[in-house]
């Protein structure tokens, strides 16, 4: 979404960070003493014919003199005269860095570009939880200095994407070979120690700046906290871009300096979990299945998860070893969080249902078990063959993923997990106190003691054991649903593109321009809602064309004609031609496109030469500036207004609470 009247970090805050731990002290395993990591070069010195060759240095440049400085000893994507700064303080061994890695700023860099965006690594790993951080972080400036930042960011991206490859490494100068790189050979003890103060000089830095979770990021100095979804970032980014448009007299390589002044404020330390939250959440049980004494515990486990997430699957030892060390005073709830990004926890999740549905609790838990202790990787996993192994009716498994028989069910769990700000995993919820992330454990044990005394008090005071969750939580936070607000835009024209039944029960108008980003991201989800709700929806097409997208209004003036000629579904036609094609919307293309559609191109050139349309289409915005819409994508759901590529899940309350009248 693009929409600077509604910008604020505040918004911003959502626990999607590691951290909240104040205690950095180096973790003396493979850290504090350069020999720990010499004791073996013989499985890296093998390799040093093959190790990455030297490169030529770029001249060195400095803005130390930013509240929160960079330099050239900063690995950087991007030119250095860009007019938007990232600055990410991150750790190697951090699951929300690398969803913010693989899923944000990949999108940023594919957007915006090198010119627009430069982005700036810093280091900060959690070395009180994350015992590989430290030495990954050493390993990648070895890697900096031999290769650049090129090889930097191919070693980063590579340990994101495969996680278990860092965390099963016993030796981390062994971990680029693992990842497919180009080998380094082990530095010398001199140079070991100097990259480990680099490292710990960036944490200072963080420290400075009052950080205490990672990721934590600076979009031209304006503190953001988590792993961010990318239409947040980049309404900042877009905000910044024209802030630096207004620049005439700051040099290209200050711009930085100067916007990171003017805009700086701290990080909010509240974003990132605190280590002693004490806070009870009223987590419902639902129908969750239930590892333990189901009729009730001393303590109860609610766990958020996702059975393509690694470290969902690294936590599993600790779930075990809580199980055997508190039997029957401890039972655990798995409730399913199948985040967008891993495109195979949903049908996973469907096999899990299914053979709770078909065999019952221990169904479900042998699914579990199968899904989480596999051995081959997850992306190669048949999903049938598994079916098989668990003794479930192979078709009616396969007939489950086609009819997407468990969707709904899904989906009400992201949005339960979403009202609990819960968007991670594995993320638990301890007879309602939450714990977030693959911790040790001994975090688990510290809180599940302390939740045992407290049970235990009111056991003799005559609770029963079937009603202690149930009493536990009952004074718990229980989110309430967002509001909604409703705008209006006066009646919907007559000219106006749509499908579905005109006297359908819910009307959604769709204010979008065909060059916005965030409207093709959200194209697929509306397809999902047209075939979940099919005669009971209705789709209103309202042109937004947005100032600085320069074919919008054209690209606009080309979909209105394929109305002319060919009707509803002549516009539909061309505005999916538009979203497929967003990169390519030249006067060329736009031609190219209609010739594919077959339209009169003698009337189709006509029409955009005299932008004949441009009437219609600034009565649409006329009508968005009425209701306050200023932002695209946006929505009008009978009346409810939503704003932003939001998932299905969204969505689907919406339209429901419209469906009952409300």
């Amino acid at each position: 979404m693009i929409d600077h009247s509604r910008l604020s970090v505040l918004t911003l805050a959502v626990l999607v960070a590691c951290g909240g731990a104040s205690n950095r002290a180096v973790n003396k395993v493979n850290v504090t003493e350069a020999p720990s990591f010499t004791a073996e070069r013989g499985s890296t010195a093998a390799a040093e014919e093959r190790a990455l060759p030297p490169y030529a240095p770029a001249p060195a440049w400095s803005d130390a003199d930013s509240p929160i400085p960079i330099s050239s000893v900063d690995a950087m994507s991007g030119s250095r005269t860009a007019k938007v700064t990232i600055v990410t303080f991150s750790d190697f061994e951090c699951p929300y860095c690398g969803r913010f890695d693989r899923g944000t700023l990949k999108q940023v860099r594919e957007v915006y570009g090198n010119d627009q965006v430069r982005l700036v690594f810093k280091h900060m790993p959690l070395t009180s939880i994350h015992t590989h951080a430290m030495p990954m972080a050493i390993v990648s400036r070895a890697v900096f200095e031999r290769g650049g930042s090129d090889a930097f960011f191919d070693l980063l991206h590579a340990a994101f994407a495969n996680p278990q490859i860092v965390l099963k490494s016993t030796n981390a100068f062994d971990v680029p070979l693992a990842l497919g790189l180009t080998p380094i050979a082990t530095p010398s003890d001199v140079d070991l120690a100097r990259y480990k103060a680099e490292v710990e000089s960036d944490d200072a830095v963080a420290k400075k700046l009052g950080i205490t979770g990672t990721p934590a990021s600076f979009i031209n100095g304006i503190a953001i906290s988590g792993a961010q979804p990318f239409d947040k970032v980049a309404a900042i980014i877009d905000r910044e871009i024209d802030a630096v448009n207004l620049l005439t007299d700051v040099p290209a390589d200050r711009i930085y300096v100067e916007r990171s002044k003017a805009n700086h404020s701290p990080p909010k330390t509240e974003d990132a979990e605190p280590e002693d939250n004490t806070k009870v959440w009223k987590v419902p049980l639902g129908t969750a299945p239930i590892r333990g004494n189901k009729t009730g515990a001393l303590v109860t486990i609610v766990e958020f998860a996702n059975f393509e997430c690694a470290f969902s699957a690294k936590v599993r030892p600790t779930l075990e070893k809580i199980r055997t060390q508190y039997k029957d005073d401890v039972r655990i709830a798995f409730r399913h969080l199948p985040l967008a990004f891993h495109k195979r926890a949903r049908p996973a999740a469907t096999l899990a249902l299914e053979a709770l549905a078909q065999k019952g609790n221990a169904g479900f838990w042998a699914a579990h078990d199968l899904l989480f202790d596999r051995t081959t990787p997850f992306e190669k996993l048949d999903f049938g063959d598994l079916a098989k192994q668990l003794g479930i009716n192979v078709p009616r498994f396969e007939k489950a993923i086609a009819d997407e028989r468990w969707d709904d069910f899904l989906e009400d769990e992201l949005a339960l997990a979403s009202r609990f700000q819960t968007n991670s995993t594995p993320h638990f919820f301890i007879n309602g106190r939450r714990l977030s992330g693959a911790h040790r454990f001994e975090r688990f044990e510290q809180i599940i003691d302390e939740e045992l005394a407290r049970a235990r008090a009111l056991q003799a005071k005559g609770v029963p054991v079937n009603k202690l969750y149930e009493k536990l939580i009952a004074g718990g936070e229980e989110p309430a649903e967002e509001p909604l607000e409703k705008k209006s835009v006066g009646a919907i024209p007559k000219t106006a593109p749509s499908k579905g039944p005109a006297g359908a029960r819910v009307t959604i108008q769709i204010f979008s321009d065909f060059q916005c980003p965030f409207c093709s991201r959200v194209e697929p989800t509306l397809a999902k809602i047209e075939k979940r709700y099919r005669n009971r929806i209705r789709f209103v097409w309202r042109d937004l064309p947005l100032p600085f997208h320069q074919n919008a209004k054209p690209a606009a003036n080309a979909a209105r004609e394929a109305q002319k000629q060919q009707g509803n579904k002549g516009f539909w036609a061309m505005h999916d031609l538009l979203f497929e094609n967003q990169k390519s919307l030249s006067r060329a293309d736009l031609t190219q496109y209609a010739t594919t559609q077959k339209l009169d191109l003698t009337k189709f050139e006509a029409a955009l030469d005299a932008s004949t349309y441009d009437p219609l289409i600034q009565a649409d915005m006329d009508a968005a500036e009425a209701g306050q819409i200023t932002g695209t994508p946006s929505f009008l759901i009978n009346g409810h207004y939503m704003s932003g590529a939001w998932p299905f899940s969204k969505f689907r309350r919406v339209i429901e609470l419209a469906l009952a009248g409300k």
